[in-house]
Order: structure tokens, then C-alpha cells, then sequence
């Protein structure tokens, strides 16, 4: 391995993929020079057909699109060997979709092909896929997260982790599902495979709702997957119990510690005050470092945490990353950035309060990236933020607050709800430089339920350069292509499957 010395953090030339978060420059409105303006065109459907609204876009072009016949409640997406697959939220009175499968082997005309993991009031938001050569095992691997999303207190849907054989994948086999929760509206939320030792494992969020009590039962587990069939818990990590920090929330508990109830002298975790919304310690995503020895835990408002798991037996706590008590808190995702040797970890800030706003602020605003120096993992330090052009404002057509990040190489990709996708060079990670941006077209919730997601909604992404594949919310699979300005940044080489 190659290493050499850059903006005052170690860079390896080594080819590498994983996710992280940054940003970009504010928006109309902003007092801020230097803005790139977009305009978020309307549009409508046309015919039988699924033709995509005109969106705003530079270096970035849409090549296909494929709606899955319009139901709408998408969640996560990833691709794996010519194929993608889209996971399904709870919205639209939560029917349980499963896990739609297309072909996306001509990017102009992604084709379905299947769809499994599909449950009555079950959302399979989160899924990972990759391929797995062991004595007990091969072929491709999907592991889908599964929440009870059921809207009546007496009837329940799945809630935990299920494997699948997809090496067809247009006719995947269910192999194991492991149960992770009792509690009404819990199950997993995010998830992370990874190889270590000729072992698979899977790290695993689950949501506030899924731990009744977190002095007992980590909220973040790690299971042994090698035996898809015959999957093994491992050990769990409990923010509470082993963090010795305060958990839940005063909006769903009144008592400790459900109830984010700080110890003696220290003061709650949970961002009472400019909350965006929702004050909760909980963790909500959990990503591993390549080489499998660090685990990256978003735990919205109690921050980033950073746990040694070389012994994936014993986690342990090494260091824990978070804004100023006088931001919003709201991480929602943490990871590391291999080009900088992981020393580099990008957070990024889910704050929809212009929207959900408990105080009323009429100036606040949404969430961005932040870009953190982890060379010292027990104190780290943030370098940089990135903000879309709309985050820094407190517009409330959409949703401009950023969610997902991908880097490959040098490069960092951002899903970000309604301004779209944002691609971003972070060769010096104090200042990222925006390369393209691909807003998300108009397209409306085609079944509003209590909470009707905005017209235009970009959740997740999977970077397979030249192409970006996006998840909308309501429009399902896009699969845009990056400009040759953008590829001919790329520093070092990269493996894109």
C-alpha cells in the first residue's frame, strides 16, 4: 500500500469503496456568495408510461428510470452484478412491498424482475447484497432489515433481519430470518455486512422503538452470517449500558432511562431546544470500516460513535464524534473515508425542522454533512461541512435536508431528499468542490398517508461509475450517469461492483 501525506491527513492509494456525507454551497435566499441556483421544475406524468418530470442538473444525466408500476414507499437501494434492489418504507398506510428487484443490465430500460421479503405491515427499508464463497455458502447473499410498521396496536409485522439467496435473483429463496425485537414499531433499521478472517458478519441499528431496555439489551448488535442458514448472535452494544449515556426520548417515555434522563451533573444528550423536531438518543445507522475493525454508529442527537470491534465479541468504545450542543443534532449517518487511510469520517445531520418544527423558529433550517478528522479516534475533530443550495435556507416545498453518503476514491456522493444527488471532490476535505448535482424530479406521493412525502425525494444511492443508481421515494429507480469532468477526477483506481 501506497500512502502519502495531503492536507495534513494520511491518503492511500489504494482502490476502495464504502459511504460517507458532505456538502456544498447554500442556497437562494442565503446570505452567502458563490450559490449554484436550481430551480426544482415542476412536471407531470404523462400517459401510461413513467416519463420523469425535467430536473435541474450539471454533469449528471438521467438515462433510465423504472417505477415499479407507481406504488410509491421506496426506501434503500443497492447493486449488485447488473441488478438493483429497492427496499420499501413504512409511508402509504405501509403495505408491505418487500424488496423490488430490476435489471438494470441496459441503463435505459431497467426491467423488474422480481420481488421477495414482502410481509403485511412490514417496511424493509435497508438491504445489502453481495456475493459469498464458503463451505456453507455460494452464490449472492441479500440481507434485508425488516421494521413492524403495523398502524394498530394489535397487529404486528416482522421485525429483524432476514437472509436470501439471490444468486438468481429472479427467483430469490428466503434462508434464515433472525427475530430482534418484541416491541411494537421496532426491527432493524440500518445495516452493514463485512468480511473478516474468512468470516461474514452483519452489524445492525435498531430503531428507539425496538429496546424496551438498553441497560439490558444492546440496541446495536453483531451477528455471524458465514452459515447464512444457521446465522449466530455475536454481541450487542448498548449506548446506555456501555456508553453510560442517556437513551430515549421524553416524547415516548416519561421515566428512566427510556427517557433520555442524564446521570447526575451531566447534561441530557437529547437536543430539547432548536431539536429539529425530534430530540431522541437512538441509534439509527451503523457502518464498518473495510478492514472490519471499526464500527461507525450514528446515534442522532448523541452523535457519531466510534467502537474497536477487532474483537467482535467485545465492542468497545474508543471515541464519539458530535456537533455543538447549539446545533440540532439529528446525525443520521457516519462513515469513514478509506482514501485518507480512515482517518476521515463524513456525519451527516437529518434535520427536517423547517418542517417538523417544535419551536416554531421561522429562520431554522435543514441538515448537512460534516467532514471530521478521526487521526485521533478518541478526540475527533471536524475540518469541513458541506451544505446543498437549499439546506442552509429554511424552504419548506421539500425536503432539502441531506440523508445517505457513498465515497469512492476521492469522490463523495450525497442522497439528498429533494435537491437530489450531489457528487463532490474531497481531495482537501476542509474545502469539498462541488462536481454535479442531479436535482429530484416533481414527482408526487402517489398515496399520502398522514405524513405525504414531498414531490420529489431522493433516499438512497449505489455509485457503479460511470453510473450513480438513486432511490426516490415516490419514483423508485433512477440510473444517471456521470459526466467525463466528473470521472476524470477520480484519483487512483476503484473496483465498482
Amino acid at each position: 500500500m501506497r500512502s502519502v501525506m495531503r492536507a495534513g491527513l494520511m491518503v492511500c492509494a489504494v482502490m476502495a469503496a464504502t459511504s460517507c456525507t458532505a456538502g456544498d454551497r447554500p442556497a437562494a435566499g442565503s446570505d452567502r456568495p458563490g450559490l449554484v441556483r436550481q430551480a426544482h421544475r415542476g412536471g407531470k406524468l404523462t400517459g401510461d408510461t413513467f416519463n420523469p418530470p425535467p430536473a435541474e442538473s450539471r454533469a449528471i444525466t438521467l438515462m433510465g428510470a423504472q417505477n415499479f408500476g407507481g406504488r410509491g414507499a421506496f426506501g434503500d437501494i443497492w447493486v449488485h452484478e447488473g441488478h438493483a434492489y429497492l427496499g420499501s418504507y413504512r409511508s402509504g398506510g405501509c403495505q408491505g412491498f418487500g424488496v423490488s428487484v430490476a435489471s438494470v443490465a441496459d441503463p435505459r430500460r431497467p426491467t423488474p424482475v422480481s420481488t421477495f421479503a414482502a410481509y403485511p405491515h412490514t417496511a424493509a427499508e435497508d438491504i445489502e447484497v453481495l456475493r459469498v464463497h464458503n463451505r456453507h455458502f455460494n452464490g449472492s447473499l441479500a440481507v434485508v432489515g425488516l421494521q413492524d410498521c403495523s398502524e394498530t396496536e394489535d397487529v404486528a409485522g416482522m421485525r429483524g433481519l432476514e437472509l436470501w439467496d439471490t444468486t438468481n435473483p429472479r427467483a430469490p429463496r428466503r434462508l434464515s430470518f433472525i427475530p430482534t425485537s418484541d416491541a411494537h414499531d421496532g426491527g432493524v433499521h440500518e445495516l452493514d455486512v463485512f468480511e473478516r478472517d474468512g468470516r461474514v458478519y452483519v452489524i445492525i441499528a435498531n430503531n428507539f422503538f425496538a429496546v424496551a431496555d438498553p441497560l439490558r439489551l444492546g440496541e446495536t448488535r453483531i451477528f455471524d452470517i458465514t452459515d447464512p442458514r444457521r446465522p449466530a448472535f455475536v454481541s450487542d452494544w448498548s449506548i446506555a449500558r456501555d456508553g453510560r449515556l442517556a437513551f430515549g426520548s421524553e416524547l415516548f417515555s416519561d421515566t428512566p432511562p427510556g427517557n433520555c434522563a442524564a446521570s447526575p451533573g451531566r447534561p441530557s444528550e437529547c437536543r430539547l431546544v432548536t431539536s429539529g423536531g425530534y430530540p431522541v438518543v437512538s441509534a439509527h445507522s451503523a457502518s464498518v470500516s473495510p478492514d472490519g475493525t471499526r464500527a461507525f454508529l450514528s446515534y442522532w442527537d448523541a452523535g457519531a460513535v466510534v467502537l474497536d470491534i477487532r474483537d467482535p465479541r467485545r465492542p468497545r468504545m474508543i471515541g464519539r464524534a458530535n456537533s455543538p450542543q447549539t446545533d440540532e443534532g439529528d446525525m443520521h449517518s457516519a462513515v469513514t473515508v478509506p482514501y485518507f487511510c480512515n482517518q476521515v469520517m463524513i456525519t451527516t445531520d437529518e434535520d427536517w425542522s423547517p418542517v417538523f418544527n417544535l419551536e416554531g423558529e421561522t429562520e431554522d433550517v435543514w441538515g448537512y454533512a460534516r467532514l471530521w478528522d478521526i487521526s485521533n479516534p478518541g478526540r475527533p475533530r471536524q475540518i469541513g461541512r458541506i451544505e446543498s443550495p437549499h439546506s442552509a435556507s429554511p424552504r419548506a416545498d421539500g425536503y432539502y435536508s441531506v440523508h445517505n453518503p457513498v465515497t469512492i476514491q476521492n469522490l463523495a456522493f450525497f442522497s439528498w431528499y429533494t435537491d437530489g444527488l450531489r457528487v463532490y471532490d474531497i481531495e482537501n476535505p476542509r474545502a469539498p468542490q462541488l462536481l454535479g448535482y442531479f436535482d429530484a424530479p416533481r414527482v408526487p406521493d402517489p398515496a399520502p398517508g398522514e405524513f405525504p412525502n414531498p414531490t420529489g425525494a431522493v433516499w438512497g444511492l449505489s455509485v457503479k461509475p460511470p453510473y450513480v443508481y438513486l432511490s426516490d421515494m415516490n419514483a423508485g429507480l433512477y440510473v444517471v450517469r456521470l459526466a467525463p469532468s466528473i470521472m476524470a477526477r477520480f484519483r487512483g483506481s476503484y473496483n465498482a461492483d
